[in-house]
C-alpha cells in the first residue's frame, strides 16, 4: 500500500496491527474492552511504553478515529504523505515486534 501511494490505508493497517496484538495481551488481563484506544489496550494489557510508543499509540489512535468519518478523509489524505506514512509503518512493526515477544504469544 505503501507502494501505491495509499498513504491512509497504511496509516488504518498499521493501527490495525497494533491494536489486534494489544487486544490479544489485553485477554489475558480481563476481558478486553470493546474500544480502539490504543493506550488505554496498552494500560490494560500491562504494556510498558516508552515515550515514543506512547506517542505512536496516541498518533495511531487519531488517524484511525477521523478515518473513519467519509467527511474528514479528504483532509486527512491532505495532511497524510508518504513519508509520515512510512514513519507510522516502521515505527509500528518494531511496537508489533516488541509485542509479539511476550511469552503470551508462544502459549497461545
Amino acid at each position: 500500500m505503501l507502494n501505491a501511494s495509499r498513504f491512509l490505508y497504511v496509516a488504518y493497517c498499521c493501527e490495525q496491527a497494533v491494536e489486534k496484538n494489544l487486544k490479544c495481551l489485553a485477554a489475558l488481563h480481563g476481558a478486553p474492552r470493546f474500544h480502539h484506544r490504543l493506550l488505554d489496550l496498552a494500560k490494560t494489557a500491562s504494556v510498558s511504553l516508552d515515550q515514543n510508543e506512547a506517542h505512536l499509540l496516541a498518533e495511531l489512535s487519531t488517524w484511525y478515529l477521523k478515518g473513519r468519518y467519509h467527511m474528514t478523509k479528504r483532509r486527512m489524505s491532505e495532511s497524510m504523505n508518504g513519508p509520515l506514512a512510512a514513519s507510522l509503518l516502521e515505527r509500528s512493526a518494531t511496537l508489533c515486534l516488541k509485542l509479539r515477544k511476550h511469552p503470551v504469544f508462544w502459549i497461545l
